[in-house]
């Protein structure tokens, strides 16, 4: 991999107050190419061949309004004795239905998406997990941004049809609209327009799936960072200190970790002084990412959940 294939990555992700996909919602290689001054040929080329070497898993639609029985979603760290413990509680989480992706790192750490249902706590739902899987330590570091009220209140709620849409897109955020139509049974610019509704709620966001553990020739990494006195200025500035970062995975007032590739060791080490010396950090660790594991097959059932009640319903599409 190069700087250019980082770039596209970075491309192919949309979340909530990112105005570069509003336009369309969704980009092709194309637009991609068009962005970033290359041919689309070459986009299309480098996509498939990350796709192949397994960097590239997909692009997932994942939904960030809390709906249906999931009441809260978050980001733990999971730290273990030593390696050995950590693969195994690795494995261990690939059956359970209340966690959406797992990235395991160099060492005995695991970063887990926790999804807390049926109005638990998140905190409880996290350290129920880490308790499952015999973590020595469990740490919520970042609460994902939703409201109940996103979905189920205000003029525009959703109905049956925006949730087959979206489970229709869920594997695949770029499917063609003539393709989602044609599946869900209604017009491409039906589509459309839910879509682009849903996009401004927004009620998803559009993120590569990424097993950073495949990226050959570079050192792919996660630099996670906590911050003593939340300010978003303060976050929105350190962001801006790191252009080099080609995906923003999570970031808030209190925290917020980037994606990023050095050529050895004393690069990663540059950039965690660089992340350490910004005023008002507490903590910044550079993860090497060792594999990427993701089951959307729990985001599907929950969609499916909410579709059965808001047909019971008898709620209009």
């Amino acid at each position: 991999m190069d700087e250019l294939d980082l770039r596209i990555l970075g491309s192919l992700a949309w979340k909530p107050g990112d105005p570069t996909h509003m336009a369309r919602g969704i980009l092709r290689p194309w637009d991609i190419a068009r962005s970033l001054g290359v041919h689309g040929n070459t986009v299309k080329t480098r996509l498939e061949e990350m796709r192949a070497a397994g960097v590239l898993m997909g692009v997932f639609l994942v939904p960030v309004a809390r709906f249906g029985s999931v009441t809260e979603s978050g980001m733990f760290w999971f730290e273990f004795e030593g390696p050995r413990e950590k693969n195994a509680a690795f494995e261990a989480l690939k059956g359970r239905s209340d966690i959406n992706d797992v990235h395991t790192y160099v060492g005995g750490t695991l970063r887990v998406a926790v999804l807390a249902r049926h109005g638990e706590p998140l905190e409880q739902a996290g350290q129920r997990v880490g308790q499952a899987i015999g973590a020595r330590e469990t740490r919520l570091f970042y609460r994902r941004v939703g409201s109940r009220a996103t979905v189920d209140a205000g003029p525009r709620r959703l109905t049956p049809l925006d949730l087959r849409i979206m489970m229709a897109m869920v594997n695949d955020a770029h499917r063609p609209f003539a393709e989602v139509a044609e599946e869900v049974g209604v017009t491409q610019k039906t589509v459309r327009s839910r879509f682009s509704a849903m996009l401004r709620a927004p009620v998803f966001a559009i993120i590569p799936g990424t097993d950073l553990g495949k990226v050959r020739d570079l050192l792919a990494f996660e630099l996670a960072v906590e911050f003593d006195e939340p300010e978003p200025a303060s976050t929105a500035a350190f962001i801006a200190r790191f252009p080099e970062a080609f995906q923003r995975a999570a970031h808030s007032a209190e925290n917020v970790y980037l994606f990023l590739a050095a050529r050895d060791t004393r690069q990663v080490e540059d950039y965690l002084l660089r992340a350490q010396s910004f005023p008002g950090v507490r903590r910044a660790r550079a993860l090497l990412v060792r594999e990427t594991w993701t089951n959307n097959e729990n985001i599907l059932r929950v969609l499916r959940e909410r579709l059965a009640e808001l047909e019971a319903e008898g709620l209009p599409a």
